[in-house]
């Protein structure tokens, strides 16, 4: 993304739709919140740290939609 960032693009999508769960998939380099195993951001329901399996995945879509 050559003009935004990833916590931009967060920001724009929670203020397009808030209800929209956001699932977060990070390699661990920029964090929000200064914490990495936390993104304290509006609208973020989880965070997929790489390397992540298939079932951790699909754990955490589950859980962000219910």
């Amino acid at each position: 993304m050559p003009n935004k960032d990833g916590f931009e693009v967060i920001g724009i999508m929670h203020k397009l739709n808030p209800k929209l769960p956001i699932i977060v998939m990070s390699a661990g380099r920029r964090v929000a919140s200064g914490n990495s195993d936390s993104f304290e951001i509006e609208g973020v329901k989880g965070v997929l740290h790489k390397p992540f399996t298939h079932n951790q995945m699909l754990d955490l879509i589950e859980m962000a939609l219910n």
